[in-house]
């Protein structure tokens, strides 16, 4: 009870206590960060990869059209399927599977046009198939320079391209 006593005979401060602003200020370490550049052999891969991309989806989805009709054109849509995946991850076995895919099928329809000059030439036949040929042969050009681009590229440039997202100012088509 003394103390209660005591501290009622202490004089009351009025004045209020003035608070310390205190400012704080970042401190920045430089921390060294590599940053690589994309060279022009990386924006040329991109650019085949794109479009690679279109071409074996616009090739797998009529593969699947054709597959209602027969089974086995389900294959087909795994092999379009494989180099989309191939050029959207620079993945280059399945580029390679890709690329063999498009020979082979340069080849039949090289045979079925061979084939119409040695028997009745259908014209709209025969213009389909020799332009289906060029583009094959167009779409495994690029896919071949695609995997030299890969080839030539470090495993560190490749996670780069993958991950980066570039979208090109001009795409390479030849």
């Amino acid at each position: 009870m003394m103390n209660n006593i005591d501290n009622q005979e202490q004089p009351l401060n009025d004045e209020p206590v003035q608070a310390q602003v205190v400012v704080a200020t970042p401190v920045v370490i430089p921390v060294p960060v590599e940053r690589q550049l994309m060279t022009d052999e990386m924006q040329k891969a991109y650019s085949y990869s794109y479009t690679i991309k279109w071409v074996s989806g616009i090739d797998m989805f009529f593969a699947l059209l054709y597959s209602f009709y027969n089974w086995y054109f389900l294959f087909f849509v795994l092999c379009s399927s494989s180099g989309y995946y191939g050029a959207k991850k620079f993945k280059i076995n399945l580029l390679y599977f890709y690329l063999t895919y498009e020979f082979i099928c340069v080849f039949v329809k090289l045979g079925f046009v061979l084939d119409m000059l040695s028997n009745e030439i259908n014209g709209y036949g025969f213009i389909m198939s020799v332009l289906s040929i060029i583009v094959g042969i167009w779409v495994s050009e690029l896919t071949f320079k695609l995997i030299l681009c890969i080839r030539k590229m470090t495993d560190d440039q490749i996670n780069l391209v993958r991950r980066i997202g570039y979208k090109p100012r001009a795409i390479v088509y030849i």
